[in-house]
């Protein structure tokens, strides 16, 4: 988050800002997730089931 464009802002500004860019890393993740995932699956590292999915560790990529 980037401090200085916060200055002067009231706090549910703020929070919207610490929001907004906490779900845009989240939907970057989610993407890289689901675009190495048929690799991940060629390559063993995951079974291609829902569980295989729900059990990704997002350290991993």
């Amino acid at each position: 988050m980037n401090l200085i464009r916060n200055k002067g802002k009231t706090f549910l500004q703020k929070t919207e800002v610490i929001v907004r860019e906490t779900i845009s890393a989240l939907t970057r993740k989610i993407h890289l997730i689901q675009s190495s995932y048929p690799e991940r699956i060629r390559k063993g590292k995951e079974s291609p089931t829902l569980d295989g999915i729900k059990n990704t560790n997002l350290n991993d990529i």
